[in-house]
């Protein structure tokens, strides 16, 4: 743990996230990094299968890069990711939160207790084909120094959708911006 480690995800990776916390071997300081490029039809992509199904970033500074998230596999899945270590990043992956209604997540990713120094940059996050989310990125908790800048989203608003970005908890420093 806190070695460094990084893995590189070649081109044509599929990988299906089935159960809840799917990563419990994920060790502080893991970098996840995408040798493709997000968009591309080939770029590694991490399917989201099962209502239940979520991928916890509950360990210190774990980055995620480059990577393609389809949290619509199942419908309604209700945290597919999760933040919960400090100095945790999520940049420049795509991550699609539903095609259709039938096909959705309810809250693409939470950002929870103890996820200090959180940045979520340069993503694009869509939703479509009448997928209704109710937030793309939830601050949840009273995190201190979250970062959510430079994001492009794309998604259908409905009368149930709280909102992009819901800011549920009393954070400080909270930086949203250039979204």
């Amino acid at each position: 743990s806190g070695a460094g480690d990084i893995v590189y995800v070649l081109p044509g990776h599929t990988e299906s996230i089935s159960t809840a916390d799917f990563f419990t071997n994920l060790v502080a300081g893991t970098q996840i990094i995408s040798a493709g490029r997000p968009g591309a039809s080939n770029n590694p992509t991490f399917t989201w299968t099962a209502t239940t199904s979520t991928f916890l970033l509950d360990v210190a500074d774990v980055v995620l890069s480059g990577l393609t998230f389809d949290l619509g596999g199942a419908n309604a899945v209700v945290a597919p990711i999760t933040v919960t270590g400090a100095g945790c990043a999520i940049v420049g992956c795509h991550i699609i939160a539903g095609t259709s209604a039938a096909l959705e997540s309810t809250t693409c990713v939470t950002v929870s207790t103890a996820a200090h120094n959180f940045s979520f940059a340069a993503n694009r996050m869509s939703a479509t084909g009448g997928a209704v989310t109710t937030a793309m990125v939830s601050v949840a908790a009273a995190v201190a120094r979250c970062s959510i800048v430079g994001n492009r989203f794309f998604t259908t608003q409905s009368a149930a959708t709280t909102g992009v970005i819901a800011v549920g908890a009393a954070a400080t420093e909270l930086d949203i911006g250039w979204n």
